[in-house]
């Protein structure tokens, strides 16, 4: 809420194997989709003559605008990501699909939201163990993006483009 009240950019995730030519595609598309060009136009007069006094007040402002920012990790998710990751299953259809994608020993265990409740523990998926290890083992597999503003998660480039599409409403005025 603050963010929209900032007019910041909102955050997206992507939990990212450079070695899997999926991982790769996907983040050079939510980079490509990341820039807007050119500054939103402000559509009533009082978002207009604000927009004019903020650039007589503070100098004229970036013309490429941010839809979001990418944020690339290398590791698995931390605890309080992954129970985020848990409560998106019960937002969006696409959600479940894509954590059956990135969790495939659990994901297959998810039809339905009330098995979400049925999931295990971090520990019990993750425990100390590092992502090459996971990977190896089909407990986590990359990638998977997390859009934390608007609580929705995928893993491929169909369910990407779905979630990009709150981002292009977002940016206008």
């Amino acid at each position: 809420m603050f963010k929209s009240l900032q007019q910041l950019p909102g955050i997206i995730t992507i939990f990212h194997n450079p070695q899997s030519a999926l991982s790769q595609s996907l983040l050079k598309t939510l980079n490509e989709k990341a820039i807007k060009l050119g500054p939103a136009q402000p559509k009533s007069l009082v978002d207009r003559a604000s927009k004019q006094w903020n650039t007589i007040t503070k100098g004229p402002q970036n013309e490429h605008l941010e839809r979001y920012k990418v944020d690339v990790s290398e590791e698995a998710p931390t605890p309080d990501q992954f129970a985020f990751i848990k409560t998106a299953l019960s937002i969006h259809p696409m959600c479940k699909q894509a954590f059956k994608s990135a969790f495939p020993k659990w994901g297959s265990a998810v039809n339905h939201v009330s098995d979400v409740n049925r999931l295990p523990d971090y520990k019990t998926v993750f425990g100390k163990k590092p992502v090459s290890q996971l990977i190896d083992e089909g407990l986590f597999v990359p990638p998977l993006l997390v859009d934390w503003d608007n609580s929705l998660i995928a893993a491929d480039e169909s369910s990407l483009q779905k979630m990009l599409q709150n981002h292009s409403k977002s940016t206008e005025i």
